[in-house]
């Protein structure tokens, strides 16, 4: 394993931002046209942001990041971040609509690509890292000269595409040692060796430090120590036993990722401390790194706006150079790669409502460049999977609020210690008895009430040995915490109908009135209402949920049972905040995409009782022995019916018998009682 070129500094990188400062001082000094924006106010805002970060780095390599007061590093991290604050943004090359409304769509997009792609080299320059600052510099300057000579959107487009070309195979090659090895310490060093009573330690990170950062992070420091390690044993024991449930034999790995949020450190670092008393080594990263939703901090819509920047230079070329760079930067750390036993997870909710505004200004996806993302996610996706096989490891994912919830939070947080922290052993009893009837049926029916329109039917793997083996997976507190579902992988043939959602929150976006209809178990028609155009609905559903391909089949069918969440959400009044995780546990729900049990279909996976749970696979994950690159959409989206807009969960048996899991919001199978009681809370609450 061979440290990255990223990562090492020479006198030849050093002279070359010599100079490329030098010329952005000139840059700052020259004068511009006051009667109108021009190339020159571009370059003196490029130029303040790139010389605020030099004279950071300085600062650093003087001082050292602890030699910086709390106030100088809270004023760089103000400064460094000022063009996504929300007023300044508005009048900022940063913002794609201020850029277009300056130069043209053509160049507008390419300048503010270019400006957005400097500023997301802060976090490089915090820890240490400073040949992507060079880099970015040195585009910047090559554009500003462009654009100077007047030259066209083309030459602009090159000189990006160049770039990202140029420089690609380093930047993979940094991005792979980070997320597979623990080479790169700069968070687990902070995360194991900062004050954490204090928030000072925020400022070191090298993101835009929010007011919810802040918050949970002083929260979180006057909790007792006992709480803590409650919370972390819950995190590690949920990752261990999900090696323990899927038969993965966990002693063969050395290395644990751990994604983690801002300002959660204090829990991470007792996490980490369980983790390396079983003998592994911890890998940190940030969700928000990882996942690149926030990285704007709480201008969402800034970050938002940059989703589709990549597009400006992707063609088939670029998708070459993009897998070629994979393919050697997997290579380099092929070692590590094979003792990573997967991502530990510690995900958030409760950040402020985000309904996206679609600027014109934006660049959209069409037909090609669909077919490019597909294409490239397929291939890089089928290359990790050489690497690390996702038979061979496993994951977990935890979820809690952020004060941004409401004046609440504190009750929230205890309320959402309590849901993951319910009994698995309890669950698991009640759903078995949910399992028992469902494996009785052939096929079953989803209905909604009231507005909302559900009628699917959803169709069954035939079980040719009912003692032995089973369609729905018993899932308790493992993998995805908290407990509180039963699933399968639905046969697709057969499987038709409508699936509504009057409001869902999918990965933080809101999706209004959001309408599904599935043909043989594949979307047919998919619309929402949250755009004044159908276009702009289309394009939503296209980013959002279908990941860009044509079509989607279901891949995973399931039933929540954990009711005592859905109390939580209704009682605090925040169901539209509540992560993923536990909302999908709040009713019935469909996943689009592949199954659960991706890449790993042909390993027996066996519930509390013993069965063999045989509907692993559907008859698109099925290509993987014929058609590799068309088994697998490599994306897996959740959506959920609440209880109070289900009429019915029904199984059908082959001789016509009906079975109601599910009527009218209530449970209705022997053994699953228990369940009734936090509705009938609400029920009277209501009636109150």
């Amino acid at each position: 394993m061979n440290k990255p070129d990223l990562y090492i500094w020479t006198e030849y990188e050093a002279e070359r931002l010599e100079l490329a400062l030098g010329r952005l001082t000139e840059i700052l000094s020259e004068e511009s046209d006051v009667t109108s924006v021009t190339y020159v106010d571009f370059g003196k805002e490029a130029a303040g942001q790139a010389l605020c970060m030099a004279k950071f780095a300085a600062d650093i390599a003087k001082k050292g990041m602890d030699g910086l007061t709390e106030e100088e590093l809270r004023t760089y991290n103000r400064k460094l971040y000022l063009c996504a604050d929300k007023d300044v943004y508005e009048t900022s090359f940063l913002n794609p609509a201020y850029a277009v409304s300056v130069f043209g769509k053509a160049k507008g997009r390419i300048v503010s690509a270019v400006f957005s792609g400097l500023v997301a080299k802060v976090p490089d320059v915090y820890s240490g890292i400073l040949r992507p600052f060079l880099y970015s510099t040195e585009l910047v300057l090559e554009v500003y000269a462009l654009l100077e000579s007047g030259a066209d959107a083309n030459a602009l487009k090159r000189a990006l595409f160049y770039h990202r070309h140029d420089y690609c195979e380093e930047r993979t090659n940094a991005g792979a040692y980070a997320m597979y090895t623990p080479g790169f310490r700069y968070f687990y060093d902070l995360t194991m060796n900062a004050d954490l009573s204090n928030h000072a330690y925020l400022y070191k990170i090298g993101c835009p430090v929010t007011d919810n950062m802040i918050q949970i992070s002083s929260f979180l420091a006057t909790l007792p120590e006992k709480d803590i390690e409650s919370m972390a044993e819950t995190f590690v024991n949920g990752y261990v036993e999900g090696f323990a449930v899927t038969g993965t034999d966990f002693s063969k790995k050395k290395y644990v990722q751990v994604v983690t949020g801002y300002g959660f450190e204090r829990i991470t670092r007792a996490a980490i401390r369980k983790i390396e008393a079983l003998g592994k080594e911890a890998i940190v990263l940030y969700f928000e790194d990882v996942y690149g939703e926030n990285w704007l901090g709480d201008n969402r819509q800034a970050a938002y706006d940059h989703r589709n920047d990549m597009l400006l230079t992707l063609n088939k070329r670029m998708v070459e150079t993009i897998v070629r760079a994979e393919k050697k930067s997997f290579d380099n750390v092929a070692e590590c790669m094979r003792l990573v036993g997967g991502p530990a997870v510690q995900e958030i909710f409760g950040d402020p409502d985000f309904d996206p505004v679609n600027k014109p200004e934006v660049l959209s996806t069409d037909a090609k460049m669909n077919k490019l993302q597909v294409e490239m996610k397929t291939r890089v996706f089928m290359l990790r999977e050489q690497y690390m096989p996702s038979e061979e490891r496993s994951f977990t994912i935890i979820s809690y609020p952020v004060p941004s919830i409401g004046p609440k939070f504190k009750d929230i947080f205890k309320a959402t210690i309590r849901v993951n922290t319910l009994s698995s052993a309890r669950y698991k009893k009640i759903h078995q008895c949910i399992i028992d009837v469902l494996d009785k049926a052939s096929y079953v029916t989803v209905k909604g009430s009231g507005e909302n329109k559900t009628d699917i039917r959803v169709m069954l793997h035939e079980l040719t040995d009912p003692a032995k083996q089973t369609n729905f997976e018993n899932c308790a507190a493992d993998v995805n915490i908290p407990v509180g579902e039963v699933f399968t992988s639905p046969v697709l043939t057969g499987t038709d109908g409508v699936l509504h959602v009057s409001k869902v929150y999918l990965e933080g976006k809101l999706f209004k009135d959001l309408c599904i209809t599935f043909k043989d178990g594949k979307v047919a028609k998919a619309s929402c209402a949250n755009f004044p155009t159908e276009k702009e609905n289309a394009d939503y559903i296209n980013e959002n949920i279908m990941d860009y391909h044509e079509t989607l089949p279901i891949g995973e069918f399931a039933i929540g049972t954990n009711t005592t969440a859905y109390e939580m959400g209704i009682k605090y009044d925040i169901q539209d905040k509540l992560q993923i995780l536990i909302a999908e546990k709040t009713g019935p729900h469909f996943a689009v995409g592949d199954t659960c049990y991706s890449h790993s279909e042909d390993k027996a996976v066996y519930n509390p009782d013993g069965k063999e749970i045989i509907a692993r696979e559907n008859e698109v994950s099925a290509l993987r022995k014929t058609d590799p690159e068309n088994a697998y959409m490599n994306c897996h989206t959740d959506i959920t019916i609440p209880y109070d807009e289900l009429e019915s969960i029904t199984a059908h048996t082959v001789d016509g018998k009906c079975y109601d899991i599910i009527r009218n919001g209530r449970f209705v199978v022997p053994g699953t009682e228990e369940l009734n009681v936090p509705l009938e809370r609400l029920e009277k609450a209501k009636k109150k």
